[in-house]
């Protein structure tokens, strides 16, 4: 699929896969001036599932299994702008995953609270928090 120019390809330098999410434009490194202890709480959040388009790939032959297919194309989750088709809901309010017990696996090693977590809350003004 081609994607139009200024992209988050083009904007962020590359694939999230050889480039770790937030790795790209400072964004983690921002992370680093954060002093925030409030919880993150993924059900009112839903900042990593609207932030880029690239980043929920499929890893492997069974990653993927058991998400219907119109959600998914060339091998990652269908998204809508940077937004992943199988969110429901609205970022920072309520959302929740229309796939969850069948995500990604790079969905499911994204961790609440961590550096790239922050970074991506920070990316869309949220509190940078930790997990709860």
């Amino acid at each position: 699929m081609t994607r139009p120019a200024g992209s988050p390809s083009e904007v962020r330098g590359g694939s999230p896969i050889a480039q770790p999410l937030g790795a790209a434009d400072g964004v983690t490194d921002a992370v680093e001036a954060v002093d925030d202890d409030s919880a993150v709480d993924c059900e009112t959040c839903g900042c990593c599932c609207a932030f880029s388009w690239e980043w929920p790939t499929f890893v492997g032959d069974r990653d993927g299994e058991g998400i219907p297919e119109y959600l998914t194309e060339d091998g990652r989750m269908r998204c809508d702008g940077d937004r992943c088709a199988a969110l429901f809901g609205t970022v920072g309010v309520e959302v929740h995953c229309r796939v969850y017990p069948d995500r990604p696996l790079v969905c499911r090693e994204f961790a609440a609270g961590s550096p790239a977590c922050r970074a991506v809350r920070r990316h869309f003004g949220l509190g940078q928090g930790t997990a709860r």
